[in-house]
């Protein structure tokens, strides 16, 4: 038996065609520099943490925006992780009457899907879109490291409004595939 029949998840190159479509690179190459986005940032706030309990416990001093930052990049990282992890299908989510249909009826299912999580997120995103542009015209800045606020949260309406938008790219440009909950 093979992985793909044990269960297991689909290969990338099975789930993206041997030959991915102009359209289906493009959004490999968003899903790449997300992940590498979120991945650096996570790597930072490690560096910070690291950083700030040496300076705590050694030197009996403390990193006055470590903290700060660490939210910051997180907020940012999960984020904009978000789009890879939509991408690649690999996000939660409750799809009991999607996995219970077949043929066309799963693709019918897969978009009304879609078009819930649309109706959902667009409408939160699009105003989480204008409390960032009146963050950036207030110059609001953040307490320790004075940074303009509106940039860790210009992740959050990249991220509710990009999710609907991939979960249809999937669809069109992969189709529903038939795959065993992993």
């Amino acid at each position: 038996m093979t992985e793909i029949e044990a269960g297991a998840p689909a290969p990338k190159a099975a789930l993206t065609g041997a030959h991915p479509s102009g359209p289906a690179q493009f959004m490999n190459v968003i899903s790449k520099a997300c992940l590498l986005f979120s991945g650096f940032a996570l790597v930072l706030i490690v560096l910070i943490n690291g950083v700030n309990v040496f300076c705590r416990y050694v030197l009996f001093w403390a990193l006055s925006w470590a903290e700060e930052a660490m939210v910051f990049l997180m907020i940012m990282g999960v984020f904009v992780g978000a789009i890879t992890v939509t991408w690649e299908r690999i996000h939660i989510r409750i799809d009991a009457f999607v996995n219970m249909t077949k043929g066309g009826w799963r693709l019918a299912a897969e978009w009304l899907a879609v078009a819930i999580t649309a109706a959902v997120l667009l409408p939160i995103g699009w105003i989480s879109f204008g409390v960032v542009l009146k963050l950036k015209g207030f110059d609001q800045r953040s307490d320790a490291l004075d940074l303009p606020v509106w940039i860790p949260q210009v992740a959050m309406p990249f991220a509710l409004l990009g999710i609907p938008i991939v979960m249809a790219l999937v669809l069109l440009l992969r189709g529903a595939e038939d795959r065993k909950p992993h």
